[in-house]
């Protein structure tokens, strides 16, 4: 049976040969158009799958130079912040190195000032001694200035008073002696008045700048710390 007309419309034709050519014409005809159509179509989306194939090519090659590129910069940055723990672990090995020597520095300034202290103390003890001295200088000026007076007194009594200014004598001369004695302590106690003096003064100059150096230690550290706690 043709499959371009059926059992009925054969029947009704009546067997006539060229309606039926006509019709398998027409039939060809539209099979024809159906298949230019077809091929068209086939034509158009093989045009666009090519277009797309190249699309999807650029796509992916340009993809792909992406990824390198976010490949490269990955290992850049994990080598950067490799370095930047190596230089924190560098700074906070210093920061504690710095750390130690400030306590150093520290019980330094606490001994300075313990050093200090007794120094002043030497010195009141000394300037204590040295009025005392003092004072007792000027007791024996007192005494030698009366056993002089009883000296001239005494020069012009009798012979009977002889032995009793020679005894008024050997007490002037021990007096003078006596004085002459604190005399000497006093000066020795005015010299180390004056080294506890200097002494002092270096303590303090040293201590000032010690003081200084550890200001200076304290904010070089701070500056530090800040720069590796940034990082």
């Amino acid at each position: 049976m043709p499959l371009f007309i059926s059992d009925e419309e054969l029947r009704l034709l009546g067997g006539d040969t060229a309606a039926v050519a006509e019709r398998a014409d027409a039939a060809i005809r539209e099979l024809r158009r159906q298949v230019d159509t077809v091929r068209a179509e086939a034509d158009a989306a093989a045009i666009a799958a090519e277009q797309t194939c190249a699309l999807l090519e650029q796509r992916y090659a340009s993809l792909s130079a992406e990824f390198d590129r976010a490949q490269a910069e990955a290992a850049e940055l994990t080598a950067a912040a490799e370095r930047r723990a190596a230089e924190l672990a560098s700074s906070q090995a210093e920061i504690h190195q710095l750390r130690i020597q400030a306590i150093a520095k520290d019980g330094e300034v606490e001994r300075l000032k313990v050093e200090i202290s007794e120094l002043h103390k030497s010195k009141c003890q000394s300037l204590e001694l040295i009025e005392q001295r003092d004072a007792e200088i000027k007791e024996k000026d007192g005494i030698i200035r009366s056993y002089y007076d009883k000296i001239v007194n005494l020069a012009d009594t009798s012979a009977a008073k002889e032995s009793r200014i020679q005894e008024v004598e050997a007490k002037f001369t021990q007096c003078q002696a006596t004085c002459n004695r604190i005399n000497q302590e006093k000066e020795l106690l005015e010299k180390h008045n004056l080294w506890l003096d200097e002494e002092l003064k270096a303590k303090v100059k040293n201590l000032a700048e010690l003081r200084k150096t550890n200001m200076d230690e304290e904010a070089r550290m701070s500056a530090r710390i800040a720069e590796a706690e940034s990082l």
